[in-house]
């Protein structure tokens, strides 16, 4: 079975079934190292046009015309557009539970920690007592 090149790693672990799907829109991953790639976004943008513009194109013609040539040509772009998906190159993309890795030169600056808050004063003043009284009132009132 024909195998494709891994983009991180090189070696020959990506199926074709895999290449396949990664040209409509799909994530593969690497058996070997576990990296995740893709096909070129702005490659599969232009393929995802040339699709939609094939159906709604040779549809409306082939309504307009009362043919099924055009049909058939449809059909045959479908293909050769399906075949094209094989050639479109992979790209690298990060891993989501990965850091990026740090130079050795780079040192990690000094963790610094936010401060808990300032701890509120723990007398209160007369208005607030006043007004804890009538609120306490209030409450027994009711």
């Amino acid at each position: 079975m024909t195998k494709f090149p891994c983009p991180h790693c090189n070696k020959l672990t990506i199926s074709l079934k895999q290449k396949y799907l990664a040209g409509k829109w799909f994530n593969i991953h690497c058996d070997a190292c576990l990296g995740r790639s893709c096909a070129q976004p702005i490659i599969l943008a232009l393929m995802s046009f040339l699709y939609v513009w094939n159906v709604f194109y040779f549809s409306v013609v082939a309504y307009l015309e009362r043919s099924w040539y055009f049909v058939g040509i449809l059909i045959v772009l479908w293909l050769i557009l399906d075949y094209f998906c094989h050639y479109i190159p992979l790209q690298r993309m990060k891993s989501p539970n990965k850091k990026p890795p740090v130079a050795a030169d780079d040192e990690p600056a000094d963790l610094v920690f936010a401060q808990p808050p300032a701890q509120p004063p723990t007398h209160t003043s007369s208005l607030n007592k006043e007004i804890s009284a009538e609120q306490s009132k209030k409450l027994e009132d009711s």
